[in-house]
Parts: C-alpha cells; structure tokens; sequence
C-alpha cells in the first residue's frame, strides 16, 4: 500500500472516531436534558403512587442518619445517609408547586447531626405554614427523627414504632490506656488551656466535662423548645419529663401524647387529604425521586472512597448528635 492510500485511510478512520465521539456527546447531553437537566427543569422527578386527580400530594422521605449535604444509600438497614441539603431541595420543591396541596414526610432514621436536623426543621416549619405537612413514623424515628416530626402538622406511626430518644449525645473516645500499652505518646502545642478539650489521648478535666455538658444543656433546651411549639396537648413541664432520652413504643408515644394517631401511608394519604380539603378523585399521591441527569452519569469517579466508605455507613462526625445510640 503507497503511503497517500495509507494517508486517505487513516484519516478515514480518524474521521469516524471523531464523528463516533461526536454522537456519543451529544446522546449524553440528550440524556441529561431528558433526565431533567435543563436550566428550568424541577431537582427532583416525582414517582406516581397512586390517583389520577390534578392537584398531588408529594411523599418526602427521611431515611438514614441525618448528616448536612447530600443524601447516599438507599436505606436505614444499608447505612445511609439522609442529607439535609436533599431534603430541603424537596420541601422547598414542594412548597413552591402549587399543585402540591399536602405533603408526607416518611421517617425512617435514628437522627442524626444537631445542625443538619435543625437546618431540616426550620424548612419544614415554612412549608408545614402555607400546607399541610404530615409526619408518618416507619420502624424507627428517633431523637433527630422526631425532632423533625415535631414541626409537622399531624404526626402518626405504627403502635410498634421506636420513637422518642428526645435529648443530645456526644460521644468522646479515650484512647488513652491503649497508646501507653503500645508506647505512643503525643504532644500537643497549643494556645489556650481549652484548645484540646476532648483530646482521645487524655481524660476530661473537670472544667472540659462541664464546657462540653454546657453545650449538651443548651441543645437539649433547643430541641424541648422545638417539641413544646409542636405539641399543643402537652405543656413545657410535661415535654421535660418525657425528654429524658428514653425510646418509646408507638403505642406508648401516643399515650403520652408524642404522636397523634396510628397509620400508615395509606391512613397518612387519607389524613393529607382531609386537611388539604381534597376528594380521593381530586388528587394524585406522588413521591419525589432523584432526576438522573449527565452529572450521575460521571459522578462516581469524582468520589473519593474513604468518603463514599464513611457515606455507606452511616458515620457522623465528632459533634453533637440529636441521635439514638443505643
């Protein structure tokens, strides 16, 4: 073969490369754009349960440790994650749909960070004022769990639900016996004498435990604000009592007056309606679900694994946890 026909080739061949990398950008880009990418495009799709009727009622869930940013995982059981910037996105999302008339909000977490709940109940408060928000408890919604379930309108679970754990936890790990067993020992250079304050290689001073306990006391009265707002049938006195980190039943939460009535998510559909004055023909049950768009698509390779590893399980940092922690 003369070298022009091995030119004329080659660059045949280069051209189908091209043309070839070309298609598969934009069936990408088409992708993203069906996927919801669009500038104007909702974050979140909805998933149609059930109902024809126009007017929806949109299911949010909350499931996993509640972390800040992104959720991951795909269950309590799986180590996941329920991150508040998620669920923001949706409430907001749904607050701004006019054709949303109620939402549910599906608990189904032990709780999680302070911040990141708090961030999760102050957006539920502004959505549960202009319509109706209803909290259904799964098997378990705890601490953070409730804390949330606090600011809903309507709040029901299971007789057998676990809820409750109304306080704050930190938990500090002393590492101390096990560095001196193994020769390790770790000097520390610092500014001021409270500057390593929880320090794993030392136990609390005395003047550490109570700097620590002040920060617990002043969540604690933060999340008996929170639940005392929530709760018209129970007074601040009252709230106290039950708040001393105990789990209760749903059975024994009802009876002390933690949750309003026993349902499921066909019982919570049917109170949604109620108090969004719809009839069952009115409206269409829907459950908001990620919009896959191009970035899901290369996402993966942009996590890095000690991250994805942490997401997986579930593992929150150091800070204070409106949490069960059995």
């Amino acid at each position: 073969m003369n070298p022009r026909s091995k030119l004329v080739i080659g660059g045949a061949v280069a051209l189908w490369v091209l043309t070839m990398f070309a298609m598969g950008v934009a069936g990408l880009v088409a992708l993203a754009s069906f996927g919801g990418g669009g500038p104007d495009a909702p974050d979140w799709s909805e998933r149609k349960i059930q109902g024809d009727g126009t007017e929806k009622v949109a299911v949010i869930r909350v499931s996993g440790v509640i972390t800040g940013g992104e959720s991951s995982g795909g269950g309590l059981a799986s180590g996941s994650s329920a991150g508040s910037d998620d669920i923001i996105s949706q409430l907001r999302q749904a607050t701004d749909d006019d054709d949303v008339a109620a939402v549910i909000l599906r608990l189904e977490t032990p709780g999680g960070e302070v911040v990141a709940s708090d961030d999760i109940y102050k957006q539920i408060v502004r959505t549960a004022g202009e319509k109706p928000v209803i909290g259904l408890m799964g098997a378990m919604a705890t601490s953070g769990g409730y804390y949330l379930a606090a600011a809903t309108n309507t709040i029901l679970a299971n007789p057998a639900t676990i809820t409750g754990s109304i306080g704050v936890i930190m938990t500090l790990p002393n590492f101390e016996g096990t560095a001196e067993k193994l020769g390790v020992k770790q000097t520390t250079i610092k500014s001021g004498a409270m500057k390593d304050a929880g320090s794993p290689f030392k136990d609390l001073a005395p003047e550490e435990q109570a700097l620590f306990q002040k920060l617990i006391d002043e969540s604690y009265e933060q999340f008996v604000t929170a639940v005392d707002a929530g709760r018209d049938n129970l007074s601040a006195e009252q709230v106290r009592t039950l708040a001393d980190g105990r789990v209760y039943s749903g059975k024994q939460a009802k009876d002390n007056g933690l949750i309003d009535d026993f349902a499921d998510l066909r019982g919570a559909y049917r109170i949604a309606l109620r108090r969004a004055k719809l009839e069952p023909d009115e409206a269409t049950l829907v459950e908001y679900r990620a919009t896959a768009g191009l970035g899901d698509l290369f996402s993966p390779f942009g996590k890095s694994p000690v991250e994805e590893a942490k997401r997986e399980l579930g593992v929150v940092g150091f800070g204070l946890k409106y949490m069960y922690v059995p």
